[in-house]
């Protein structure tokens, strides 16, 4: 993850350029010296790997609306970099050096109020992801995390310093068509709330939603968009985006492929004339209203169908707004009657597949089984919508561990799935394959 903070920081820095593969080579242990001189050449040569599997021509209406991420950076015409993307301008580099340089002279600690504010007022819209890289590169750490945990400094300072680094950075990829408001809202009310505290601050749930930003500016500026407009409904493809819930997303794709799961999915949705979501999660008795500008600016959520994008933005503020998930995983102990949730957070995915239906619906969740063959007979009979996935020691060419597929049907001798980052493209395997490559399923009963 620190890496790909990283790199957004850069392609930010470089005026949100392309970028590639990532430089492994770099050791460790020169994290830990101070940079002497700052090559952007690095920073725009062999520096990104796409983790996220992508794929064009998903599946959707005529009436496909993609104009709105059509942006043009005609309007950052003044900008130091806008005539070369792929470089930094020399000035930048130089400020940047000589701020660094000072930093590391009081060994990379904020000691005063005084100090504190030499550096911050520095820092401005064109060097401030230039230097937010530099310090984690050299200190391994935040400047967030930096400045919050310095209990020298009054919480008010540290606040103000945090808030001044966290809007520049707003600032800057919203100049490129990146949607901030929300974030921006969220990180506000972190800042005000740990203002008010003596002591140290904590920077977890700032980073938290930082890493949050990056992951939108990644996808919102190096790779397609395409996205149908929400209507209500669940009648266009969907791919899964950079948010971590293949649990989330293969259930979806696999409840709409049955006309009772369809009538359920889109009896949580409601749509007002002015293209704002509300999604019901009966289940846990929460509504979410998610505002058009966001549903169609958080693009580290799943791509295509926006009627599935509001659905997972929903069960994401859920599951949030929970903490450590104690409230959830309570209730779910109660269904199992067992002491242990195997589980994994919003970001990692869940294994107990059954959870998308409590949240959704309120279905007791006892469904996780072994496949075996009474699963491939449901499945085969088209009335049980049923996910799979793996995390035993069986290996099979071209099939993901740790992920979540869909099961679209089965044969006398094959098991045909989709997996979330594609859901337009059918899998198969044999009977034998399917049974020993996944030991979860769930099969959804009406």
């Amino acid at each position: 993850m620190k890496n790909r903070i990283i790199i957004v920081l850069l392609c930010l820095a470089c005026g949100l350029c392309s970028c590639t593969q990532t430089d492994s080579s770099r050791k460790k242990s020169e994290s830990k010296t101070m940079t002497t001189s700052i090559d952007s050449n690095y920073y725009v040569e062999n520096i990104f790997y796409n983790p996220y599997k992508k794929y064009e021509n998903v599946q959707g209406k005529k009436d496909c609306d993609t104009s709105i991420w059509n942006k043009s950076n005609d309007n950052n015409s003044n900008d130091d970099n806008s005539n070369n993307n792929n470089s930094i301008p020399e000035s930048v580099i130089a400020d940047t050096k000589e701020i660094m340089e000072g930093i590391h002279n009081n060994k990379g600690l904020f000691s005063s109020s005084r100090k504190l504010n030499k550096y911050i007022e520095r820092i401005n819209v064109d060097n401030v992801a230039l230097i937010t890289v530099e310090y984690e590169r050299t200190y391994s750490k935040s400047i967030f995390n930096e400045i919050m945990s310095n209990v020298n400094i009054s919480s008010k300072t540290r606040a103000e310093a945090v808030k001044h680094i966290k809007d520049l950075l707003m600032q800057r990829a919203k100049s490129y068509g990146v949607y901030t408001d929300d974030i921006d809202r969220l990180i506000d009310g972190h800042i005000e709330y740990e203002k008010n505290k003596f002591g140290r601050m904590k920077s977890k749930d700032i980073d938290q939603d930082i890493n949050t930003f990056f992951r939108r500016s990644i996808r919102t500026t190096s790779y397609p968009n395409t996205l149908y407009p929400a209507n209500g409904k669940i009648d266009a493809g969907f791919n899964q985006g950079c948010v971590m819930d293949c649990w989330l997303l293969a259930a979806i794709k696999s409840l709409s492929l049955n006309p009772k799961g369809l009538e359920m999915l889109e009896d949580l949705i409601s749509i007002d004339d002015n293209g704002n979501v509300t999604v019901k999660l009966k289940g846990v008795d929460r509504e979410y209203t998610i505002p058009k500008e966001e549903l169609e600016g958080a693009n580290e959520f799943a791509q295509g169908d926006l009627d599935v994008r509001a659905i997972e933005i929903a069960v994401n503020k859920y599951l949030h707004e929970i903490e450590d998930h104690t409230t959830l995983f309570g209730k779910l102990r109660d269904f199992y009657n067992r002491g242990t949730f195997i589980c994994f957070d919003i970001n990692h995915g869940m294994w107990d597949l059954d959870i998308t239906d409590y949240i959704l619906f309120g279905k007791e969740c006892c469904g996780n089984i072994r496949p075996d063959e009474e699963t491939i007979e449901k499945i085969q009979s088209g009335t049980n919508p049923t996910i799979v996935a793996s995390r035993n020691s069986y290996n099979l060419n071209g099939y993901m561990k740790n992920h979540v597929y869909t099961v679209i049907g089965a044969d006398d001798n094959y098991v045909y799935l989709s997996e979330p980052y594609n859901t337009n493209t059918n899998l198969s395997m044999t009977h034998e394959e399917f049974l020993k490559f996944f030991n979860i399923s769930y099969s959804r009963k009406f």
